[in-house]
């Protein structure tokens, strides 16, 4: 899979809700990597979604005293549906 596919699969997360720290939250932006490090994950999406940056919204609470933030999508345990 090329990372253009991929930038528009991750482009697809946004507006998704997603699971950090078990606190539901709003994908807002993803900063996706300009280049894929190899990794021994299978699936190249999973990849891109653990080297990119997702601002969020949290849902009905405040983090470090803000409703939004930025976190590595290693730290997101799952998303609403599948991408």
């Amino acid at each position: 899979m090329v990372l253009m596919d991929i930038a528009s699969r991750l482009e697809s997360l946004v507006g998704r809700r997603c699971v950090y720290k078990e606190v539901w939250c709003t994908v807002l932006s993803i900063e996706p990597p300009t280049k894929l490090r190899p990794e021994t994950l299978v699936d190249e999406m999973q990849a891109a979604i653990n080297q990119s940056l997702f601002t969020v919204h949290y849902e009905g609470v405040l983090i470090g005293g803000s409703d939004t933030g930025v976190i590595s999508g290693r730290d997101i345990s799952r998303f609403d549906g599948s991408y």
